[in-house]
């Protein structure tokens, strides 16, 4: 009905309030009472103009009827089909029958962060975070510490002030916590930073961890978006250095390993200020973040290689103990969890590192109580044949979020860690397969040809972010493409890789007042720049 009302109402507002009925047959005698004066020319027009208007009228009526008719059946077909799915069977999920939380109890001291893992399981032991549950993060007194970022469900918690509480994650009514005992505050560091006098880079310890990279000499010298890549190292460190360390937590500036960035451009350029500002951050990331958290870092900041060769170059043994520690963390957190590709990269370097400098592995003591490792070749060996089982047929990976989406920047840290693992512990052939299909993979689903860039990710997931163009983020990813050039030959990697660059300098997003940005373009992609020589 409501479909014929236009038409009503143009019927009956367009042409006034009479009534104009049809023409009546030739020879029909007028109505008593009517009028029977002889029309006029102009009157025979005008009744003619009303009656074509009539008739135009009934015909658009007559057309929305018959669609009207039509909707009706399509609709019809639509009900039957609806009640056809309300009727059919729903795939039943199992209930969430148990939450885990660990460790168990967390001591920091007040303004630094700790990080807990957290599951959801069924009664028959599967993870039952897939599909998506309703999860709630709570604490008992927001005093004391709360949950940093809820909605992300991360598992870091922000210290607030001297206590002890307890915070809770809950799901279906089961409910699993931590007990949270924040400490006073630790003085500020007063301890300089180290300086040493300009001496010849140790370039076997950092070749030996960062390694391989090019000279900047011969890096402009590679032409195309590397003049400009190797221009925007000084370029932008020097708008970030002034006030980089006193603006920035340790954790946000070092973010990808800036100290490793540093090292190596101190290599490159043979100017001892790079060594310098390696050791400062390094050292800086070590005390006020590593040391200050008890080595409960987050999952996602385990940096280890600027330790690693911060050790080596200066015989600082406590460098060579938080790398130690920092794969004790690993080997537990990697088997407690489901990691996604981003832990599996971190865990898988913090190994094969540990190995690289001899580390010790002796543990992590309380609140943590985390037992050694072990003997690091068994844990990579171990921590590998775990990683590349999870790999998909199609070369994709399953842990990117929302349901698996793909995360092109995750699986390129795995990627280059997988790269580390055959480059500086073990030749596994399994290495190139699997890089290969990957990169593959990554560049047939989600490279940008427009924009030079990767998705950010694979769809639209909330909280995470959508599948729009990340060039800033390819210098994470290039290595493999590049390092592909270097094992096969095949010079279609060479471009794709040439191609990253290009999309990361062009986007100038290393400018950026976030040191982070900075740190993606820098932190290893100098390896892949190498790999790329002809």
């Amino acid at each position: 009905m409501r479909l014929i009302l236009p038409f009503l109402f143009f019927f009956s507002s367009g042409l006034g309030a009479q009534v104009l009925p049809r023409a009546l047959p030739s020879g029909t005698p007028a109505p008593r009472g009517a009028t029977t004066a002889a029309p006029t020319n102009r009157d025979t027009v005008h009744a003619r103009e009303q009656q074509a208007t009539i008739d135009t009228i009934f015909r658009s009526y007559r057309t929305y009827i018959n669609r009207n008719a039509t909707l009706k059946r399509l609709l019809t077909k639509l009900s039957v089909a609806e009640t056809a799915l309300v009727k059919a069977p729903v795939p039943t999920v199992a209930p969430v029958a148990s939450v885990i939380v660990g460790p168990p109890t967390v001591t920091i001291p007040m303004g630094a962060f700790a990080t807990v893992s957290w599951e959801l399981r069924t009664a028959a032991g599967v993870d039952a975070y897939p599909p998506p549950r309703v999860v709630t993060w709570t604490t008992e007194n927001a005093a004391v510490a709360t949950w940093a970022n809820p909605t992300a469900g991360d598992g870091r918690i922000r210290s607030a002030g001297v206590g002890v509480t307890k915070l809770w994650v809950t799901s279906e009514g089961k409910t699993a916590g931590v007990t949270v005992t924040v400490t006073a505050p630790l003085p500020p560091d007063t301890t300089p930073p180290i300086i040493l006098p300009p001496i010849t880079l140790d370039t076997g310890a950092v070749w030996k961890i960062a390694g391989p990279y090019l000279s900047s000499t011969d890096q402009k010298a590679m032409g195309g978006p590397f003049v400009e890549y190797d221009a925007q190292f000084a370029r932008y460190d020097t708008l970030h250095w002034p006030s980089m360390i006193t603006a920035w937590t340790p954790d946000a500036y070092n973010y990808y390993d800036r100290g490793v960035s540093y090292y190596v451009r101190g290599e490159q350029t043979k100017n001892p200020v790079y060594r310098f500002r390696g050791d400062s951050v390094t050292r800086d990331f070590r005390k006020r973040y590593i040391e200050a958290n008890n080595y409960a870092i987050a999952s996602w900041e385990g940096f280890v290689e600027g330790l690693a060769i911060h050790s080596l170059l200066t015989g600082d043994t406590a460098s060579r103990k938080a790398v130690g520690k920092m794969g004790d963390y690993y080997q537990w957190f990697f088997n407690a969890t489901a990691p996604d590709e981003r832990i599996a990269a971190y865990t898988l370097r913090a190994f094969v590192v540990a190995n690289q400098i001899k580390a010790p592995s002796v543990g992590i003591g309380a609140p943590m109580g985390l037992p050694p490792a072990g003997d690091w070749p068994t844990v990579a060996r171990a921590a590998f044949n775990k990683i590349i089982l999870r790999q998909r047929a199609d070369g994709g990976w399953p842990g990117g979020p929302c349901g698996g989406m793909d995360h092109p920047f995750t699986a390129g840290l795995l990627m280059d860690a997988m790269i580390r693992y055959y480059e500086n512990f073990e030749k596994d052939a399994r290495v190139i397969t699997s890089v290969k299909k990957t990169a593959d993979y990554l560049w047939a689903n989600d490279w940008l040809l427009a924009s030079n860039a990767f998705k950010y990710i694979g769809g639209t997931c909330e909280g995470e972010g959508g599948p729009g163009p990340a060039p800033i983020l390819n210098p994470l990813i290039v290595n493999g493409y590049a390092w592909l050039f270097k094992v096969t030959g095949d010079s279609t990697y060479r471009t794709r890789a040439i191609a990253m660059y290009k999309g990361a300098v062009d986007s100038g997003e290393a400018g950026n007042s976030n040191p982070k940005m900075f740190n993606q373009l820098f932190s290893s992609s100098y390896r892949g720049v190498y790999w790329l020589r002809k």
